[in-house]
């Protein structure tokens, strides 16, 4: 359940998280001038050639022109290899200057011309998801789900990253893959819809202005200060016929040397072959990261594939409707010559000769202008990530995948290599490297010892690849920044090199100038790595698994569940956190715990209110010793039950459980044992309460005297219809143990003198002490049957036990296990959820009998949908420290979800060995987290929950008015009508 760093502190980095970086080994012919140079003083030696021709030609005169020629050519070829990077040869620079201004002649285009030049590349897409393209290749994906990786200790981290390098090395060792990452504007705004609509609902002024402000605030104000992204993470496949013939085709020794025999080995591949073989290394991926924890892969579906192909390669945010998704996997021969898209597509007229595919896939505008895209009504640029680190930390991308308030898309397209030709290579490298580096030493050149540092990557490269299984690969990189104008794409360019050239990333981005047009292919999802093919520089970086596996792009996790409650937002990509308790793979019990006004209660009413009002058949109860949920109550109408004395409360009340619950137990539930064990326990801890010492030894006599009361109302063990009738009440027990003491003899077990005459003493003496329960007595109100709780039309109550609060802690404890055994009741007369939110709970914790009996409860209510949630700021009483689990641990162990807020007087082992956090997030709990009373608006916890990775870091913040209705209270603000009319808020359904 948790990120315990004691299980895995010794798991360091894996050495396999190795890059190769770039050594200039090309041989000097002078000054910074290589070999490769040579091609750039071709025309000034041309110019040179001619004149000194022309001199020997008899023409000196004439001959003088070639000087200044050769002088200007000569000059310019320096200032080209001077201005040219070094991931990049002069000739590729000039090459690339000569396409630009070749492209910029025609473009841009419009929808007609991006169709006939085949700009997305797709064909038609198929009806398993994969998409046919042009080229003859097939593409498919699978979607991944990320894991949550806030705060996870640098052990974790590392296990994370080497259980990926070996998915990768293992599984997918053999195939190209690209892994494709890619941004969509959050919607808040569909849950704020929602809240709207349900607003809509209320009779109650209040409660529906409360919901359309809780609305308002997700799309508005809280939204513009997040700018949240929704990452979506693939990893993409693709197969040609080649990549099927060579596999499938081995050819007899006849046909190697047959000059007759056709060689081309995709001669009788189909396509249906390529898509069988694309299915297979799709089946093969989804198998490599099951074994990575926290991540699962699924292919995609026709909707979904299009829905990102048409995102890159149209500029447009859509999800394709049913009857676009059908035209889709048509092909182009259909017997109709024209079709129109459907208006609400929004796309151009079809063309006869081309597929329903090329028609939607392609951009309406295209222009590929220097360092730029044009893209529909978009613009877009790509990075080239032209270095890595050599040895990067786990996770080292992880600032890119978080980042908020950028449209992005990032690729990381893989290429595996032979592993022996690669360390052959690295031999023949090293032997250069060392040179280079001998050569710059004796030159006095300080880049030597840059030089001398790189060469032990390629000597540890080489050790690595021959002493253990990891594979060698390819890894070219690019990020595409998307905006609606040309300075939002520039200022938010200059946001991801920052991010890239800082630690943890240390990668070095180069914006891709003329060749724009090729870098978005690219970066696509769909498309070639047509940026390196056409490059003379290798734009590609050698590297190891472990290089692949640290970056590790999946790292934080969107938890927003239909029928979650709202607990704030994750603090790593700024998502909404919606989690539902009764959806865990547990019991849908809650522990909240923090220092006084660190903001716990806040944010439990906060996420309560909001579940209250957003569903039908919903139970809350709350419960509380400091009058803190006044405003909470007056905005659901609910009932405010003070327990004082004056509050008739029947701890003997019994219903039968539901028909549901009893089927799902089959028959195993004893509804009348639990109650008779569960109304001893209270009246023993009543007693204890008093002083009366040996409270214990009156047990076997109470649950005698409590099943001859039940007995009296027809109740009977074993009868599940008897509990129909009504419930007897505490005044029916003292009556039955009079009855009892006037005739002892019928209520022992045989007519012997000495018995009937310890029974009959052992009833007078309970008599005498149970005097609290007379008519004029402490607990008078114990005796009569239960009001307002339990009626049917309550469904949200507040149970004060202000006046408890001044009680000894054992009747404080008694109480407390009163009201858990009355809302017990209300929990089985629910129709729907109910949640039982119990404020300073530690007090439950008062005696080791209660902590027994809160065991037991936390089971049986999970079978009723109830949830009762501890919100306490002793996290210390939750746990057992030491080598032995108590039975407070059984507890806690039955919460499906547990927050933790600022709590700094807390011991760090209740957090490291109580919670199993790790020591970046005990930090956080204890000093980083921002506690409610700092005054900045919001607070800070962390949350974990049953089926989801880790602890997310959550930021807890309310709308206007839910801060002001969870902020009131009657001592401090007056009337809640009053207190409103400063808020402008209509306070007709203020009770």
């Amino acid at each position: 359940m948790s990120d315990n760093t004691n299980q895995d502190d010794q798991f360091g980095a894996d050495p396999t998280q190795l890059t190769l970086p770039r050594v200039d080994t090309d041989l000097r012919v002078f000054g910074p001038c290589t070999r490769n140079d040579l091609p750039l003083f071709i025309p000034a030696g041309l110019a040179g050639v001619a004149g000194v021709g022309t001199f020997m030609a008899g023409y000196p005169t004439a001959s003088l022109v070639s000087i200044p020629a050769v002088g200007a050519l000569s000059f310019g070829a320096m200032v080209a290899k001077v201005t040219t990077d070094e991931w990049t040869s002069p000739r590729e620079m000039v090459r690339n200057k000569h396409v630009h201004l070749q492209r910029s002649k025609v473009m841009p285009w419009s929808h007609d011309d991006t169709v006939a030049n085949d700009v997305s590349g797709v064909r038609r897409f198929r009806e398993d998801g994969t998409i046919e393209m042009h080229d003859g290749r097939v593409v498919g994906a699978v979607r991944i789900s990320p894991t949550n990786t806030a705060l996870m200790s640098d052990s974790k981290e590392n296990s994370l990253a080497a259980a990926l390098s070996s998915a990768i090395d293992e599984g997918i060792k053999d195939d190209s893959f690209r892994v494709f990452a890619t941004t969509r504007p959050y919607r808040e705004d569909i849950l704020a819809e929602q809240y709207r609509e349900r607003a809509s609902e209320f009779d109650d002024d209040l409660q529906a202005e409360y919901i359309r402000d809780v609305g308002a605030f997700l799309e508005g104000e809280d939204a513009d200060a997040w700018d949240a992204r929704e990452w979506r993470y693939y990893i993409v496949m693709d197969a040609t016929p080649i990549d099927v013939g060579v596999g499938n085709d081995v050819p007899s020794l006849w046909d190697t040397f047959n000059p007759l025999t056709d060689s081309n080995p995709a001669a009788d591949v189909t396509t249906e072959d390529v898509a069988e073989e694309v299915q297979s290394r799709l089946d093969a991926v989804c198998s490599a990261l099951a074994d990575v924890n926290g991540v699962s892969a699924v292919p995609v579906g026709v909707r979904e594939h299009a829905e990102i192909v048409m995102r890159h390669w149209t500029g447009r945010e859509q999800s394709p409707s049913d009857g676009l998704v059908e035209k889709l996997t048509e092909r182009s021969e259909y017997d109709h010559a024209r079709r129109d898209a459907t208006d609400s597509e929004g796309f151009a007229s079809l063309h006869a000769d081309t597929t329903p595919a090329e028609n939607m896939t392609n951009p309406e505008v295209y222009d590929a202008d220097s360092g730029l895209i044009e893209i529909g009504n978009e613009y877009a640029r790509v990075l080239w990530v032209a270095e890595f680190p050599t040895a990067p930390d786990a996770m080292y991308l992880r600032d890119l995948f978080n980042q908020t308030g950028l449209d992005l898309d990032v690729t990381l397209r893989v290429v595996p290599e032979d592993k022996q030709q690669v360390i052959a290579d690295l031999e023949t490298d090293i032997a250069q490297v060392d040179a280079e580096a001998m050569e710059r030493s004796e030159e006095s050149d300080v880049t030597a010892m840059d030089v001398e540092h790189d060469i032990d990557a390629y000597v540890k490269m080489r050790e690595l690849l021959r002493d253990t299984p990891t594979q060698p690969w390819r890894l070219t990189a690019y990020v595409t920044v998307r905006g609606d104008t040309v300075e939002q794409v520039e200022e938010d360019t200059e946001a991801v090199r920052d991010i890239l050239e800082s630690a943890p990333a240390d990668c070095h981005p180069v914006v891709v100038g003329d060749r724009q047009h090729e870098a978005y292919e690219s970066a696509s999802p769909c498309g070639t790595d047509a940026f390196r093919e056409v490059a003379d520089v290798e734009k590609s970086t050698r590297v190891l698994g472990g290089a692949i596996g640290a970056a590790f792009p999946w790292s934080a996790e969107d938890v927003i569940e239909p029928e979650g409650m709202d607990f704030g937002r994750n603090e790593q990509n700024g998502g909404l956190i919606r989690i539902d308790p009764f959806d865990r793979p547990g019991p849908p019990h809650m522990l909240t715990a923090g220092q006084s006004r660190s903001g716990k209660t806040y944010s439990a009413s906060k996420a309560a209110a909001r579940w209250y009002l957003e569903g039908d058949d919903r139970t809350l109860i709350v419960c509380d010793t400091q009058s803190g949920f006044d405003g909470l109550t007056q905005l659901l109408g609910g009932k405010h039950i003070v327990v004082d004395g004056k509050q008739q409360i029947n701890p003997l009340a019994i219903s039968p459980p539901p028909e549901y619950v009893s089927d799902y137990a089959g028959g195993q539930i004893d509804q009348f044992r639990m109650k008779i064990d569960e109304a001893t326990q209270f009246i023993v801890n009543l007693l204890r309460s008093q002083g009366v010492t040996g409270a214990s030894e009156h047990a076997p006599l109470i649950s005698h005297t409590l099943e001859e009361t039940y007995a009296d109302h027809d109740i009977y063990p074993n009868e599940p219809a008897s509990l129909t009738n009504d419930s007897p009440t505490l005044g029916d027990f003292v009556d039955k143990l009079v009855e009892m003491s006037e005739a002892p003899e019928e209520y022992s077990f045989s007519d012997a003198g000495y018995e009937v005459e310890v029974r009959e003493r052992e009833i007078g003496e309970l008599l005498t002490k149970l005097s609290s329960f007379r008519e004029d007595g402490k607990y008078k109100n114990l005796v009569a049957e239960t009001g307002s709780l339990l009626d049917e039309d309550v469904d949200m109550a507040y149970l004060d036990l202000q006046q408890v609060d001044s009680e000894n802690d054992a009747e404080k404890s008694a109480m407390m296990q009163l009201m858990l055994s009355q809302v017990y009741e209300k929990v089985k007369r629910a129709d729907g959820e109910v949640v039982f939110l119990i404020d300073e709970a530690h007090f439950l914790l008062h005696d080791e009998s209660m902590v027994q009996w809160l065991q037991k409860a936390a089971r049986e209510w999970a079978r009723y949908d109830a949830c009762m949630w501890f919100l306490s700021q002793s996290p210390k009483d939750f746990v057992t420290l030491g080598t032995a689990a108590g039975n407070k641990d059984t507890i806690t162990e039955q919460c499906s979800m547990i927050h933790l807020f600022s709590n700094p007087l807390a011991k760090k082992r209740v957090f490291t060995d109580g919670f199993g956090l790790n020591d970046k997030q005990t930090w956080f709990v204890q000093e980083g987290a921002t506690a409610g009373k700092s005054g900045q608006g919001f607070s800070e916890c962390l949350i974990n929950a049953k089926g989801v990775q880790g602890w997310i870091q959550t930021r807890v913040q309310a709308s206007p008015l839910e801060d002001a209705l969870l902020s009131y209270t009657p001592r401090e603000h007056g009337r809640l009508e009053e207190y409103l009319e400063g808020h402008d808020v209509p306070t007709g359904g203020v009770q």
